[in-house]
């Protein structure tokens, strides 16, 4: 990655939803995902500073029309981040070259980003927890004792990435994920800062390195 002290980067704020599924419904928490996403993003600010050699910039306020055009690319960042976690990295021989040289791009349209902040990247990040009632559970219990295949009922996912904002070009990549079953297992829990701060230095622990992926054979000087 071509990074250092004078190569700047925004954090852009976090598209993570908090949910509880109960025995009939699954519905977003708004408090939760509220405060999930200001620890994601302070986590994402501090990893940055502590990690990359990139240097923090402001987001600058956006109107409704360029905030719209902001959700558009987070939006195909999901549609890259889940394509890379759950078919180009398990996906066995066919995918060794994508592996070997991973070439994504959101397009050019955040362009207007880096002339009104002065950032040259973009940090993004994605992702959603899922909590269980304990009633939930409880059925979950009672179907295994049943005999019956339980599928994980809670969990989370977050995926992380740096964009250059010149080209759209995806640079670095990491994510995390959990899986509770039967209530136990693991979760972001990312409404509580300690817990957004732990997922955020786990997927940074092999920065700048991309684990299973080489963005490194496409990337251009920049």
């Amino acid at each position: 990655m071509a990074a250092g002290g004078d190569k700047t980067i925004v954090v852009l704020p976090p598209e993570f939803v908090v949910y509880l599924a109960g025995v009939g419904a699954t519905e977003p928490l708004p408090e939760p995902t509220k405060a999930a996403k200001e620890n994601l993003q302070a986590s994402a600010a501090s990893a940055l500073q502590g990690r990359s050699g990139f240097r923090l910039v402001e987001l600058p306020q956006l109107d409704e029309s360029a905030q719209a055009t902001l959700r558009e690319h987070v939006e195909l960042f999901k549609i890259i981040a889940m394509t890379l976690d759950f078919t180009v990295k398990t996906g066995g021989k066919p995918w060794q070259d994508v592996r070997d040289r991973t070439d994504y791009s959101i397009g050019d349209g955040l362009e207007f980003l880096r002339e009104r902040s002065g950032a040259d990247y973009a940090f993004v990040m994605a992702g959603l927890e899922q909590r269980q009632t304990g009633g939930s559970i409880f059925l979950q219990i009672m179907v295994a004792a049943a005999g019956g295949v339980v599928a994980a009922g809670g969990g989370s996912y977050v995926y992380c990435g740096v964009i250059d904002l010149r080209t759209g070009q995806l640079i670095w990549y990491g994510s995390r994920q959990g899986v509770k079953v039967l209530g136990m297992g693991s979760s972001a829990n990312a409404a509580n800062k300690a817990g957004a701060e732990n997922t955020v230095a786990a997927i940074f622990k092999t920065y700048p390195e991309s684990p299973g992926l080489n963005f490194k054979a496409v990337q251009t000087a920049p």
